[in-house]
């Protein structure tokens, strides 16, 4: 009767964790469990909960060694991670339970308690941290706490908590000061009951990629343009850049800015841009923004007049139109 009992049980709990990983939604991919146990025990687990399948060629896995910055070495992933499932990568010298689960065996996963562990995206061709385990920075000694709990990166297994939505590269808020704000559940060393699956019980909404922008004016210089823009829809997640493209779309700049104006230089006077902006979040870049035509042109001309030439700045020139440079008789409108 006891083992039938455990049996329903265990059913109940499978087709709980089928549910929920079926209609949870996440922001992107994000580490739902990692563990650093005896010997080479040790693996990190990716979850995804977007509600579509995901290329792992665009995400990496990042570790430092204690203390320093991001990333001293990488592992690259790659196939489908399909919507409710999860990616292992694992130490090849782990338990066998551990190895049955897990995806991609690296020697990366080669961790001890003060290093940190990230997963990365690659965002407008840039690899860019979005989850962690630890921190970059000096070397924390013997590992991080989490939870309230010392060295919990240690001889210790970290699973995210069902209602994390969003992969999270503030490891102060992500691991927390006690069993209720933090985003983790600290479970014994060499507890691996969880690895395989990830419990997700969060809303349906999720994050895109963000509205086009639109451009308001562009403001012809001398090799350059000033373009004027107003933001559209973030989409759900805070926008960490804008690009701009002057070929009409074909290629795209990062502008490494957030806010309008911007000026676009190194152009060529007399020549028609075709400008487009477009905003990135942490989901990539959103719709590009409709064509506007920037015009650079010089600002000085260059005059020949009763057998004088001057050149006028109109920059230069009194509000009349009169110039203190032009042969008498002759008149500039900037109009």
């Amino acid at each position: 009767m006891s083992q039938l009992r455990n049996h329903i049980k265990l059913t109940f709990l499978l087709l709980f964790t089928v549910i929920f990983n079926n209609f949870s939604q996440t922001s992107d991919l994000m580490i739902s469990e990692y563990s650093e146990g005896s010997s080479n025990n040790k693996y990190v687990e990716i979850y995804n909960g977007t509600g579509a399948s995901v290329d792992l060629s665009n995400y990496q896995i990042w570790r430092i060694s204690n203390g320093g910055s991001w990333p001293e070495a990488t592992a690259s992933m790659s196939g489908t991670l399909n919507d409710g499932d999860v990616y292992v990568v694992y130490n090849g010298s782990s338990d066998p339970i551990i190895v049955a689960s897990g995806e991609l065996s690296s020697g990366v996963v080669s961790w001890n308690g003060d290093d940190a562990v990230g997963l990365a995206k690659n965002i407008s061709g840039t690899m860019t941290l979005i989850d962690a385990v630890g921190t970059d920075g000096s070397d924390p000694g013997t590992g991080w706490s989490v939870a309230g709990t010392s060295n919990a990166t240690k001889d210790k297994t970290i699973v995210r908590k069902p209602d994390v939505c969003s992969p999270n590269t503030n490891w102060t808020t992500s691991s927390g000061t006690n069993t209720t704000d933090s985003e983790w559940i600290v479970y014994a060393l060499n507890t691996w009951s969880y690895i395989g699956s990830h419990s997700s019980n969060c809303s349906s909404s999720s994050a895109t990629t963000p509205s086009a922008p639109t451009i308001s004016s562009i403001d012809n210089g001398e090799g350059q343009v000033t373009v004027n823009f107003t933001a559209g829809s973030d989409g759900g997640a805070t926008i960490t850049d804008y690009e701009y493209s002057i070929d009409n779309g074909s290629t795209f700049t990062s502008m490494g800015a957030t806010s309008s104006p911007y000026i676009i230089s190194g152009l060529t006077n007399g020549t028609d841009y075709n400008i487009q902006i477009r905003a990135v979040n942490s989901e990539g870049a959103g719709t590009a923004s409709d064509t506007a035509v920037g015009s650079p042109f010089t600002n000085e001309l260059t005059l020949s007049a009763f057998n004088l030439a001057t050149i006028e700045n109109f920059n230069s020139l009194a509000s009349s139109g009169t110039s203190s440079t032009l042969p008498t008789g002759i008149y500039l409108d900037e109009s």
